[in-house]
């Protein structure tokens, strides 16, 4: 069995207006105005959001502190090691022992250097070793 479908003065009408007028017309939907929903978000939760935002500044905040000590600490401990070493290389020079003036030397201006040596420090090292006493033992 075939339904067929005639047309009527409403079916015109609503093929006149919008699709989306002829589908709640034609499947029996009453109309309704379409507003825009607005969502709103209570104000505990934009708090909310708030406080989470001044915890996570105060943790970085924290950690570069923290860094910054770290950095200043390792800075002091290279530096005191540095003082060391040049004071270990000048009494190896005032000692008279060339051999372990000139190891103390290559550490001295390794020390310097960040591990490597040039040609100018073994140059130095030399005129340093070269001008030293020696003694007799």
């Amino acid at each position: 069995m075939i339904f067929l479908r005639l047309p009527s003065a409403t079916t015109e009408y609503n093929r006149k207006t919008s699709a989306c007028k002829q589908a709640y017309v034609f499947l029996h939907i009453p109309s309704t105005n379409f507003e825009p929903v607005v969502h709103t978000t209570p104000s505990w939760f934009s708090f909310l959001n708030f406080v989470y935002f001044v915890v996570i500044i105060i943790a970085i905040y924290q950690m570069r502190l923290n860094r910054k000590k770290i950095i200043k600490k390792s800075n002091e401990e290279a530096i005191e090691r540095h003082l060391k070493i040049k004071e270990l290389y000048e009494s190896s020079l005032k000692s008279g022992n060339k051999k372990f003036a000139l190891e103390c030397g290559r550490i001295y201006y390794a020390s310097l250097r960040g591990g490597t040596l040039s040609i100018y420090d073994e140059a130095a090292l030399s005129n340093d070793i070269a001008a030293m006493d020696v003694k007799n033992n």
